[in-house]
């Protein structure tokens, strides 16, 4: 005789998980969350229904190189994205022509390392550094695997336009030529802030269109006028670039196919090849006035007070730019990234969030690891109108993550430019930031770890801003040793601390700015002088 026992336990216990399972499903129906994120969806459901209006995952605005590559990256995924840029036609600019290898290998991440092919594009490995007579040959550290790492370099607007057809080549992208006047703006069902449900722009032919996205990303570059709306951030200009572009004098460089750094006064000079031909000449002047091109200013300034600083190889070259009157200038932003946005629904990116001087030429590799990060955390998210998932989760993710890149670059450079430009605005710092600028090249002729560290900082493989502070107080104790060599004298202790101290005004101010060791700098304390800037 059979026992029944056993199918009459597993009857029991199936039923009473199903009974378990009905008294969850009911709870959750019941819940407020449940109701909130169903309201969300019945409204998202009802804009798609309006007629005259297009519903998009995400709205990218801006194509340069963090939008083109922030919308490629997210359609690939799925997501259906809407590009905005306000001219399609090929950039053209003085600036953004030499991608890190930090950068590079993000572009192989993104897969889309093809967009470096085709536009002339060189390989460069390293830098040489020129002050007072001297010559500093610095390559790229080797990677772990003992591969040798390079940069590549550039014309700005052959890159762009690269990665805006590998954005049209995506299913879900679609990219159009327009001016954003506004965000459409909701109030939020569950918190204060109001909530962006995409923007109306204008198109060439004067038609005003809206369009409405989950997620709108605002990459249109530094100076954007749509920073102010979600953000309180303002830019510092401590200087502008003269730019020129000297044709056929590739191989005419002291360093070829490396990054040329000529530290003269009042300001550094920076030339490298964006072709196997064109060299790219970047001027740095302080402060806010430039001299008049119009009337010879700006020619008599170039040729009488750069150029004698100059290696005599190149003058000829450079002495034939500058008569051609084909100078340009653009404006040096530094912006801290302030992460606390007026509005939901909305968030910045690129140099619209967070710029540094362009000394580095790190601003790419800082945009390209934002889009990697930001495209990785979104990938996790189902529905972008849960404004919770990604409002208290993907987002403060993405703030923390980012610091360990963008916080490492953004010191270097506004460091480096303080040191290499100590004259760029009054502060505590004093005299003594010269003896600093000298120590720099003592400390990179030093080898080993001493140069290929602060070079694995400036090609953005090294990601650490604490590994940045021990080189850059190593750098400060090479100069305490110069003054106290061979033996410690009244005057030599005096200008050490003197030394000490200016360091620490020059780099503590921007850890502040980055939010990092705030019981060693205080933001209350440690604040630049933005007036004099």
């Amino acid at each position: 005789m059979l026992c029944f026992e056993p199918f009459l336990c597993a009857t029991l216990s199936i039923l009473f998980y199903f009974v378990c399972l009905a008294i969850t499903h009911f709870v959750y129906q019941c819940s407020p969350a449940k109701n909130i994120v169903m309201e969300q969806k019945n409204k998202r459901q009802c804009r798609r229904q309006n007629e005259g209006e297009s519903q998009y995952d995400i709205i990218v605005i801006g194509s340069g190189v963090v939008g083109s590559a922030m919308a490629s990256a997210l359609a690939r995924d799925g997501r259906s994205v809407l590009c905005i840029e306000r001219d399609l036609n090929e950039p053209d600019r003085i600036v953004g022509e030499l991608l890190q290898p930090g950068g590079v290998e993000k572009l192989h991440e993104l897969q889309m390392e093809d967009c470096l092919e085709g536009i002339d594009s060189p390989k460069m490995n390293g830098y040489g550094v020129f002050y007072d007579g001297q010559q500093v040959d610095l390559r790229y550290p080797e990677n772990a695997d003992g591969s040798q790492p390079y940069g590549r370099s550039f014309h700005y607007g052959r890159f762009v336009s690269n990665l805006r057809r590998h954005a049209t080549k995506q299913e879900n992208c679609t990219m159009v030529q327009g001016t954003v006047m506004k965000f459409i703006e909701e109030d939020a069902v569950d918190c204060d802030k109001r909530t962006v449900r995409g923007v109306t722009y204008q198109r060439d032919d004067g038609t005003i269109v809206q369009v409405r996205a989950s997620l709108t990303i605002v990459a249109n570059g530094a100076g954007s006028s749509l920073t102010k709306c979600l953000n309180d951030a303002k830019p510092i200009i401590p200087s502008h670039f003269i730019g020129l572009k000297m044709k056929n004098a590739a191989l005419k460089l002291p360093c070829q196919w490396r990054g040329n750094v000529f530290m003269v006064d009042p300001s550094p000079v920076l030339m490298y090849p964006i072709s196997s031909t064109d060299v790219r000449v970047l001027v740095d002047y302080p402060g806010k006035k430039l001299p008049n091109i119009a009337n010879g200013d700006m020619q008599k300034y170039l040729l009488q007070e750069v150029m004698p600083q100059l290696p005599e190889c190149i003058h000829q070259d450079y002495r034939d730019t500058v008569l051609s009157g084909d100078i340009r200038t653009v404006p040096n932003r530094e912006m801290a990234s302030q992460p606390v946005f007026k509005l939901r629904g909305a968030m910045l990116l690129g140099d619209a969030f967070n710029c540094r001087h362009a000394l580095t030429g790190g601003g790419m590799t800082v945009g390209l690891s934002d889009v990697v990060l930001l495209r990785d955390l979104l990938s996790k998210v189902e529905d972008l109108d849960v404004f919770e998932d990604v409002e208290e989760n993907i987002l403060p993710a993405f703030y923390h993550k980012r610091r360990t890149v963008s916080s490492t670059i953004n010191i270097l450079a506004n460091a480096l430019y303080a040191i290499f430009a100590p004259n760029h605005c009054s502060s505590k710092n004093g005299n003594m930031v010269s003896f600093i600028r000298s120590s720099v090249v003592r400390y990179f002729k030093i080898g080993g770890v001493c140069e290929s560290g602060p070079v694995g900082l400036l090609a953005g493989l090294v990601k650490s801003p604490y590994v940045l502070l021990i080189h850059f107080f190593s750098v400060a104790f090479v100069g305490c040793w110069d003054q106290l060599a061979p033996f410690p004298t009244l005057g030599g202790i005096y200008k050490s601390i003197q030394l000490l101290q200016s360091a620490v005004w020059i780099v503590g101010p921007l850890i502040a700015e980055e939010g990092l060791l705030k019981f060693v700098f205080p933001p209350y304390i440690f604040k630049r002088n933005k007036d004099s800037c």
